[in-house]
């Protein structure tokens, strides 16, 4: 069996954080999606990881959807490979 997610509340904060950091960026008028080159880069990383949840692309430590993830320029990924 592989990596479970994290619970309910680490993902809420998870999301919340990185929902505020966009906001931020978009109100001070900068880019908020990652180009098509750095969100493939970012995705090799991820399968890869031995936190991937593999039959949902999701990240074990986070409980993010990392398709969706790995395109928003300001998010990080919980382990710093990315």
């Amino acid at each position: 069996m592989g990596p479970e997610r994290p619970n309910i509340k680490v993902m809420a904060v998870n999301l919340a954080q990185t929902a505020s950091n966009v906001f931020k960026e978009a109100v001070s008028g900068n880019s908020v999606l990652a180009d098509e080159f750095l969100a493939k880069k970012r995705i090799e990383f991820c399968n890869v990881c031995e936190f991937l949840i593999k039959d949902q692309f999701r990240c074990g430590k986070c409980g993010c959807f990392m398709k969706t993830k790995t395109k928003i320029l300001v998010a990080k990924c919980p382990i710093d490979k990315w």
